[in-house]
């Protein structure tokens, strides 16, 4: 059993009891209560004199955004629903801070508040009665509360249970969707916040007990489903959600816990879910490309090009959620989370979008120092989420981006068959993920391609037998394509505790990571994620920093009869020249030396009419009315390498290259019997990596090769014993270097305790060669790897 599933085993089994402890809340007796208050108003109002004030004359003024004044003497009756919830907010708002100084006011704060008044009457006895209505509908009843007599608050309340039953009966009471419906429809449990004891106020009293039973059955579903459920997912995550095209998801887990912290005395989120606070921020920030911030494609990301600022309401929810972020991080002392929030809002010019949801958090004079000032780690390891994310610099736009992808286990309906995959990126995207999430109802393309393993750079092992059903929403029961990757799910975890190892959601994981400022290297064991057609399936990977260069080793047990794939996309047309690959785009360039199989198979396939083809030939465009149209970025082109023939057992090892110009790495394939490895001679230091054929090499194993070194080289060898020693003898002849490992107590060398053993050979200034261990430390990345 891996450790990592180990220990989020027993996560799941803490927040499982966590999740069954009594309810214990104490909700404010006065009104308003929600968002804005007796504690905070005043601190409100001072930000809306000074450095809110542009902000505060937006909410009043803005035609578009349905101001408060700009509306005011319009008919609310033609409005449409959407607008009249606004405006609902937007007056609550405007009425419970009232009058600021140095702002001329056309009427009353009575005034408008009877009109936000009269707009929520209007909703309450004419519109429909929905989740979208949530919360604005739930602030105008709480604020306006003392303008509302008894029987227009029965008329509002009944409303709102309305709404908030819509919600239930669409998603149902259930503990904790992973999916993106689960933030959304899960507003049901802010709106007993709103009513909660008024019910001797609601009517004529006579129904008091219901009202009141009824605000305290959403309170504790609160605790019990949304607190303890959906939070808990999105907590157990980091704070991941797949882009800023699902920002109005994230927005919507803020409205309900500030909705919860503001309308009781006595809890505290940020201290429930600081791994969500400080998540959410640091992956924006190490999600986002060097060269040009657009977010990276993960997931179903919509678009090629996802940038904070590529529509309104795209910047304006994240704004909503880095704003409360930052607020609750500054009152609970963490400095860093605050900055980077903040740092993300100001730099992408998100605090100029004036929005009412902003206005009680924004603070624009809040400290924002930028990630390298902060001195943040270019590396960061999302354990849960299974993203290991790697830059080479923070400020330099010509910085390579390594990413990859391999999920514990799978999750959601926006969740891919990509455990294991990698993503390169230097000036411009190079080893890409290919695909496009078209319209959002599963239609041909998506099914058949971009959820699919084939879309990645990944490995396929096909099994001519396999037939993939859908059941999904456009083309239900009929078969998807066989691309002959992993196994694909139409249903998915509802619950943090289906989450166990054996479970049928098992995919990946980062079994082994290590950071340092030499090298990356992240072990992740996909065999779950195949079905039986394969028996292991692993991929190592080893970035050497100071050349650049990725190794990546794949090691495969698999039926003899199904033969494998090793998928290598771009947006431009690959070259091929014997066993090297190139890639060039935008500026940036990417070698690929296939070092082992020593006779490898390469082909190329893309191009109009094959951009999106399986393995049996069968091409699935992407929808021709796709927003924004064709992109390059969705991929044009795959390489495929394949084996000579087929084995049982078979072996992937190739080095890659990112750059910014043209480069011929030379590479030398270095074999024994149960091991391979490559060298890379250089005219001043050359690098050996060496991984073992099986999981790990066996205590009776010798490494034993032979290079060819003008200066100094510098070795890496993975899969050793951890902890272990290990002795080293070099003999040269000449430039040729023998050099022989074995395990030995008496040694002189120690692996880590993730089994890598780092070294230096050199020559003396004489003819003799000399040994150096290479550190590589005794830590297991902490980085916020939470499974350690």
């Amino acid at each position: 059993m891996k450790i990592i599933k180990q220990i989020i085993f027993t996560s799941i089994v803490l927040i499982a009891m966590h999740g069954t402890t009594a309810f214990g809340y104490t909700i404010r007796s006065e009104h308003p209560r929600l968002y804005i208050n007796s504690t905070n108003v005043n601190e409100i109002r001072t930000r809306a004199a000074n450095s809110n004030f542009s902000m505060y004359s937006d909410i009043m003024n803005s035609n578009i955004r349905f101001g408060v004044e700009s509306k005011y003497g319009e008919d609310i009756s033609s409005w449409t629903r959407k607008n009249r919830t606004d405006y609902i907010l937007r007056s609550a708002f405007v009425y419970t801070v009232g009058e600021i100084s140095g702002y001329t006011y056309s009427h009353t704060m009575a005034q408008y508040g009877q009109k936000g008044k009269n707009a929520l009457l209007y909703w309450a006895q004419n519109d429909d009665h929905g989740e979208m209505d949530l919360p604005n509908v739930v602030v105008g009843y709480d604020h306006f509360y003392n303008l509302l007599t008894t029987a227009e608050r029965k008329i509002v309340v009944d409303a709102l249970i309305e709404a908030a039953e819509s919600c239930i009966t669409e998603q149902g009471k259930t503990y904790t969707r992973f999916g993106s419906k689960a933030p959304g429809l899960s507003r049901w449990t802010m709106v007993g916040l709103g009513f909660a004891g008024d019910g001797a106020n609601i009517g004529d009293g006579s129904q008091a007990s219901y009202y009141n039973n009824k605000a305290s059955e959403y309170n504790n579903d609160y605790e019990t489903y949304f607190k303890n459920g959906t939070m808990q997912t999105h907590n157990w995550l980091q704070g991941m959600w797949f882009s800023p095209d699902y920002s109005t998801y994230v927005t919507r887990l803020v409205w309900g816990m500030e909705a919860w912290d503001t309308a009781t005395t006595d809890t505290n989120t940020y201290n429930d879910f600081q791994d969500w606070y400080k998540g959410f921020p640091k992956f924006l920030l190490h999600s986002m490309a060097p060269y040009n911030r657009d977010m990276l494609r993960r997931g179903d990301v919509r678009f090629a090009h996802t940038a904070f600022d590529d529509a309104e309401t795209l910047e304006e929810s994240l704004g909503i959620s880095l704003a409360a972020i930052r607020y609750r991080a500054n009152k609970n002392g963490d400095s860093e989370t605050a900055s980077l929030a903040n740092w993300l809002i100001v730099s992408n010019n998100m605090h100029n979008y004036s929005s009412t949801w902003f206005f009680p958090w924004d603070d624009p004079d809040a400290n924002h120092d930028d990630p390298a000032t902060l001195g943040l780690s270019t590396s960061h390891i999302f354990s849960n989420g299974g993203m290991f994310t790697e830059r080479t610099n923070w400020t330099d736009s010509d910085a390579t981006y390594l990413t990859i992808y391999s999920h514990p286990y799978y999750l959601a309906n926006h969740d891919h068959a990509d455990a294991g995959s990698f993503t390169i990126y230097k000036r411009d995207p190079l080893a890409i993920k290919s695909g496009a999430y078209s319209s959002g109802d599963k239609k041909n393309h998506e099914r058949n391609y971009h959820y699919r393993t084939i879309s990645e750079n990944n490995i396929l092992i096909y099994d001519s037998s396999e037939i993939w059903n859908w059941s999904g929403a456009a083309g239900a029961g009929i078969n998807a394509s066989n691309d002959g990757g992993q196994k694909w799910f139409n249903d998915a975890p509802y619950n943090i505790s289906d989450l166990i190892p054996g479970s049928k959601w098992e995919a990946g994981g980062l079994d082994k990571t290590f950071i340092s400022d030499d090298l990356s290297y992240v072990l992740t064991d996909i065999t779950d994620a195949y079905t039986s057609k394969a028996q292991l399936v692993q991929r190592e990977f080893i970035h050497l920093k100071d050349k650049d260069y990725i190794v990546i080793f794949d090691r495969l047990t698999k039926d003899l009869n199904k033969p494998s794939t090793y998928l290598l996309h771009s947006k431009t047309i690959p070259t091929i020249n014997s066993n090297v690959v190139k890639i060039a785009s935008g500026g940036g360039y990417l070698s690929c030396n296939v070092v082992f199989p020593s006779s490898p198979v390469i082909s190329t396939l893309g191009g109009a009419g094959h951009r999106f083809e399986d393995l049996e030939g069968n091409n699935y465009p992407v929808d021709p009315n796709l927003y924004g149209g064709w992109d390059a970025e969705y991929g044009d082109y795959r390489v495929e390498v394949r084996q000579s023939t087929n084995a049982n057992n078979e072996y992937y090892l190739t080095l890659l290259h990112p750059s910014l110009a043209d480069s011929n790495i030379t590479t030398t394939s270095l074999s024994g019997l149960n091991w391979l490895g490559v060298y890379t001679p250089d005219a001043s230091s050359g690098e050996v990596v060496i991984y073992s054929k099986s999981t790990n090499f066996a205590n009776n194993d010798i490494i034993d090769y032979t290079i060819s070194i003008n200066s100094e080289a510098k070795h890496y060898i993975a899969d050793l014993s951890p902890l272990q020693k290990y002795s080293i003898t070099a003999t040269n002849n000449g430039t040729n270097v023998h050099l022989i490992i074995t395990k030995d107590a008496q040694g002189q060398y120690t692996s880590s305790n993730q089994g890598l053993l780092g070294f230096r050979s050199y020559y003396d200034g004489g003819n003799n060669i000399q040994l150096e261990e290479i550190s590589l430390g005794n830590n297991n990345s902490p980085n916020n790897y939470r499974a350690d």
